[in-house]
């Protein structure tokens, strides 16, 4: 009884939970070029990193959206680095690495777009072309939750990076 007595009380274990998020950095836009688009892991866990890339025509004025899409190789022009990205069958973008967490090397992917360009003379009168891209990001551990959660990838367990689901 001695002991039951002279004991501290319960040992309390505090978990803290990762954070996940993503943000995307155009580091140039000159209003008709957009080129080194980056996306940053500002979580505090390694992650993996996909895309959406959104194009529309947009009135600069009031915000609205053009009816038709723009289309790739008619209305604009843009070059994607495909050497650290690839296309899912679900549309998005992905990074094949993880990316590290914030303020450590290696925490900003490569440039997904190298460079986007409008081509003028198809622009609907009084719109622009708008290029939005929309970063997610899922923690790199454990594998089979990515595998779950992103199904149009999978990650190669023996270099750890993503491949596309056929």
């Amino acid at each position: 009884t001695a002991f039951l007595i002279a004991s501290d009380g319960p040992i309390t274990n505090i978990f803290n939970s990762s954070k996940v998020t993503c943000q995307v950095n155009e580091e140039t836009f000159d209003g008709t070029i957009k080129n080194n688009v980056t996306i940053s892991n500002t979580g505090d866990t390694e992650a993996y990193i996909r895309a959406a890339i959104v194009v529309t025509w947009k009135d600069a004025e009031n915000g609205n959206v053009y009816g038709s899409k723009p289309v790739e190789g008619t209305d604009y022009t843009i070059v994607m680095n495909k050497n650290d990205w690839f296309l899912g069958n679900d549309g998005c973008w992905y990074y094949k690495a993880p990316v590290a967490p914030k303020d450590q090397t290696g925490s900003v992917t490569t440039a997904l777009i190298t460079y986007c360009t409008v081509i003028r003379e198809n622009a609907p009168a009084g719109y622009g072309l708008n290029v939005e891209i929309l970063g997610s990001a899922i923690q790199s551990v454990p594998v089979s939750v990515v595998n779950e959660k992103w199904p149009a990838v999978h990650v190669d367990t023996a270099h750890g990076t993503l491949t596309k689901v056929e």
